[in-house]
């Protein structure tokens, strides 16, 4: 019935066995389509099967009816043509003088444009135009004029355009189509999201398809201009973050690689970057290499665009003060500021946030890791310099030194606070050797390590004057607190010790580096003026030996190659320091008891030389 030569239902081909019979049968249909039928219905069925357009015409209501339409005609004006070639001369021109048939060849015009015009009359026909602008008719659209290049720049812009109208997308930036106008209803959006995965998967089907057969530039799905090529790509970025809020981040590396070059790693970071567990961090890792992506480019990319982000503020330094103005007091010595690392220890800035799980990233990856330090270094530089205390903290704590060391090696506590591995370049070497980290030197490596170290133990000693500075509050309110209390004013004024004493000696020094020597500056002569009246505090409230410590710690600063003292000169600050030392000795002097705290005190004033009776006043 349908007068060609169709496969049957077993896949099998008939040939054309006699082509006369075959070119007359589509002659009869069109003199019914022209001149019989009992209504235009009829009509328009004799108009299909001769390949007839005005018949058929009449009785058509969407874009896939006048489609149909006209490729039918098409089809079999050409399979015609091929019919009345296989009948003899005369047959053929006797059918031709005879019996007229519908040449939709030549009702169409010029073939190579023909498509072009096609689908230019469906979209500015009043039957099909509002048709013309649902997604799908637009992209098949394309596919049949041939201008799949234009499309997709046009979808990535209504994209682009889109993301950028509330306010400026980093992901998707509209530098480049800021000015251009199209018809976004034509185009798949972030709410259509099943017509954004068709869109995305006829974007890189047709774009590895274009590969294979080695398409010309002025054919080709995706742009030759990089500009025009990064808008298109906002297609699939856009569906990337689609696949991320359903849950199905294991697909995003895969789509991710169909991205070009730093692209992708953009895109890749973005997306990736909220995931915390470490164990679906590896599986991202292991499934970013099957994709064909580098995963070292990948961990080093994200910390760098992260400090690209930032802003002009980042340069600024703020001034650190924790101490109030004015004399030490008998009993607490100055007071410390309560809460200076902020009212809520979880509130991290987004930005931050990123930067520690960039860290954490870095750290997953073996070849990366002599790196981490250098990145985590310059992670606490911009935290401390614009008091982002929080976000130190968070830092010190997700990514602590023994923590870095002990992916490689077996590190115990005690050597983290020895630095015997400062300047064991024997030790470094074996690290980049293993890493394959060839662009550092052993003694970079090391210095870097210290640095990141100092640092660490900077916030550490910070975070637990502000916790003694509150208790010591809580003290004053109520004098009558339990022995739970005192034992933790205990352990913590333990812990401050231990990280206090790293800034001692040559703290941040080694390196010829502004921003390290900028914070030993900011950081140092008021940390331990903190650190002196915890010492303070604790020799009131807990024991006299810390009194001493605190003289200890005098005598420290005043040794002949204290790098302490220089700090103190130099900030002009040395004669708070003084007044803070003399109020601990009058303390001392004075107390008339002392409160122990849990374990005796014997072994460290044996150690040191101290007597207790030297400070004491008899009456």
């Amino acid at each position: 019935m349908s007068a060609l030569p169709l496969a049957t239902d077993h896949g099998d081909t008939s040939l054309v066995e006699d082509p006369a019979t075959l070119a007359l049968w589509r002659r009869m249909c069109f003199a019914a389509a022209r001149q019989g039928g009992v209504d235009d219905i009829e009509r328009a069925v004799y108009g299909v099967l001769s390949g007839d357009i005005p018949s058929v015409q009449k009785v058509c209501k969407t874009w896939d009816d006048f489609m149909f339409m006209h490729y039918n005609a098409l089809v079999r004006t050409q399979l015609d043509t091929f019919v009345l070639g296989q009948c003899p001369p005369e047959v053929s021109a006797s059918l031709r003088s005879s019996f007229p048939a519908f040449d939709a060849v030549q009702f169409h015009g010029d073939a190579t444009t023909l498509e072009q015009r096609l689908i230019h009359k469906l979209e500015t026909s009043p039957h099909t135009s509002k048709e013309a602008l649902e997604p799908v008719k637009a992209l098949q659209a394309a596919i049949i004029s041939k201008e799949l290049e234009r499309h997709f720049y046009e979808q990535g812009v209504a994209i682009t355009l889109k993301a950028n109208s509330k306010e400026s997308s980093i992901l998707m930036p509209d530098d480049f189509c800021r000015d251009v106008s199209v018809a976004t209803e034509k185009f798949a959006d972030f709410e259509s999201s099943g017509r954004l995965r068709l869109a995305v998967h006829a974007l890189i089907i047709f774009g590895t398809l274009d590969k294979l057969v080695d398409s010309p530039p002025n054919s080709a799905t995706m742009s030759t201009s990089s500009d025009r090529r990064e808008i298109q790509e906002n297609t699939i970025t856009l569906y990337i973050s689609l696949l991320r809020l359903s849950g199905l981040e294991e697909l995003i590396p895969l789509y991710c690689s169909r991205i070009l070059n730093t692209r992708a790693l953009q895109v890749l970071s973005t997306n990736l970057l909220p995931i915390t567990d470490n164990e679906a961090r590896l599986l991202q890792l292991s499934l970013i290499r099957k994709a064909g992506l580098d995963v070292l480019q990948f961990v080093h990319y994200q910390p760098a665009s992260l400090f690209r982000s930032l802003g002009p503020e980042a340069g600024k330094t703020r001034r650190f003060q924790i101490v109030d103005a004015g004399p030490p007091s008998l009993k607490y010595g100055r007071s410390i500021r309560t809460d200076f690392f902020g009212e809520d220890p979880d509130t991290i800035e987004s930005i931050d946030e990123r930067l520690i799980r960039s860290v954490e990233w870095l750290l997953l990856v073996d070849e990366a890791w002599p790196h981490v330090f250098r990145v985590g270094v310059d992670i606490y530089k911009y935290f401390l310099k614009t008091l982002r205390l929080n976000a130190a903290r968070s830092f010190a704590s997700r990514v602590p030194f023994s923590t870095i060391m002990a992916h490689r090696v077996e590190f115990a506590e005690q050597d983290a606070n020895d630095t015997w591995w400062t300047e064991d370049a024997e030790f470094w070497a074996g690290q980049i050797e293993a890493s394959g980290a060839k662009s550092l030197s052993p003694s970079q490596l090391g210095m870097e390590a210290r640095a990141f170290r100092d640092l660490e133990c900077l916030v550490k000693a910070l975070d637990t004057m502000e916790t003694i500075a509150s208790l010591t509050e809580l003290s004053k309110e109520d004098p009558s607190v339990k022995r739970d209390f005192w034992t933790k004013v205990g352990n913590e004024v333990k812990s401050a010790k231990e990280h206090v004493r790293p800034l001692l000696k040559q703290w941040l020094r080694g390196q010829e580096d502004e921003d390290l020597e900028a914070l030993r500056d900011m950081y140092l002569p008021e940390t331990l003026l903190a650190y002196v009246s915890t010492l303070h505090f604790a020799g009131t409230t807990l024991t006299r030996d810390n009194f001493l410590e605190c003289m200890e710690l005098a005598a420290t600063v005043a040794e002949k190659d204290s790098d302490v003292a220089d700090c103190f000169m130099k900030a002009a600050r040395m004669k708070e320091l003084v007044e803070s030392f003399a109020a601990c000795s009058k303390a001392l002097a004075i107390a008339s008891g002392e409160k122990k705290a849990a374990g005796s005190s014997s072994k460290k004033l044996r150690e040191m030389g101290w007597s207790r009776d030297l400070w004491s006043v008899k009456h």
